[in-house]
């Protein structure tokens, strides 16, 4: 429990150190959005499936629904889709291991390496078609 609570700490920070995969991996940890939901700048929530951080702060007054807010509220990612968008890992306890799937410029890949830390266009990744 405090894990999860110091993870969910950590990734709502302004300059985190955590990648939007490696929040997208763990989504059952943040709340659902709802019409009184209230909270800080950095906040991340669940919204139809998807998971999306909040531009500044949300209040009664501001509370917009996620989805349909791209001024209030940054799209992060879709935990249920097979490919995610690539993220430069910080190192080694964030980097992507063989078999991971990933989409980058346009193009599907496939890790063939563990303690992938490089970048699909250059090395450790096949092409998916």
């Amino acid at each position: 429990m405090v894990a999860a609570i110091n993870f969910v700490s950590e990734a709502q920070k302004e300059k985190t150190m955590i990648d939007n995969i490696t929040i997208i991996e763990h989504a059952e940890l943040f709340p659902a959005w709802s019409q009184y939901w209230t909270g800080k700048c950095g906040s991340i929530v669940a919204d139809d499936g998807k998971l999306y951080k909040a531009l500044e702060d949300i209040d009664e007054k501001n509370n917009t629904k996620p989805s349909s807010n791209a001024d209030l509220w940054q799209y992060i990612g879709n935990p249920s889709e097979e490919y995610q968008e690539w993220a430069k890992p910080i190192g080694v306890l964030d980097a992507y291991t063989k078999d991971d799937k990933v989409t980058h410029n346009g193009k599907k890949y496939l890790s063939k390496i563990y303690g992938n830390i490089y970048e699909p266009d250059v090395h450790g990744w096949k092409i998916i078609k």
